[in-house]
């Protein structure tokens, strides 16, 4: 897993790890993984979740309003 970097300050997200067709997320206020993947949200939004991941903003609002229920199991 890797430290998000919150560089806008206000992000849920602690850490995430990127893999090919997946991102796993990592929240502050649970021991929880959340895995969207390519199966669960789609290739696009799973696309945009890695390019926000590594910009370190704009993740948590993402999935909030794009994807919030569209993780694995």
């Amino acid at each position: 897993m890797q430290k998000y970097m919150n560089t806008g300050r206000k992000s849920g997200v602690e850490e995430f790890e990127i893999g090919e067709d997946y991102v796993l997320v990592k929240y502050f206020k649970t021991s929880k993984l959340y895995k969207y993947s390519y199966a669960s949200a789609g290739k696009e939004k799973v696309e945009k979740m890695k390019e926000l991941a590594l910009s370190g903003q704009g993740l948590n609002g993402y999935i909030n309003r794009e994807a919030e229920f569209e993780y694995e199991g």
